[in-house]
Order: C-alpha cells, then sequence, then structure tokens
C-alpha cells in the first residue's frame, strides 16, 4: 500500500499554473444583449 507524502501539495505542482494560462471568457449572453445608441462606439471580438 502506498503511502501520501505530505509536501503541501495537495492539487499537484500546476494548479496554480493552470489557472494563470485558461482563458477567461465571458460567461452568459448577458454581454451579447447590451443596447447601443446610433454613433456609438462598440468593439466587436470574433474568436473563432
Amino acid at each position: 500500500m502506498a503511502t501520501k507524502k505530505s509536501h503541501g501539495r495537495s492539487h499537484g505542482f500546476k494548479h496554480k499554473s493552470r489557472s494563470i494560462m485558461t482563458k477567461k471568457s465571458p460567461r452568459g449572453v448577458s454581454f451579447l444583449l447590451r443596447e447601443y445608441e446610433e454613433g456609438q462606439q462598440a468593439l466587436v471580438i470574433i474568436d473563432p
């Protein structure tokens, strides 16, 4: 039977770097439902 080594790394060494490297994307569709008026500038990002 293997014994657990207690080094204080319960999630592995990549746990913290994984959260930094993942893409932060907007959740839901609320960012699509904003109303813009004519002449107002908007930034449209299309990510295929």
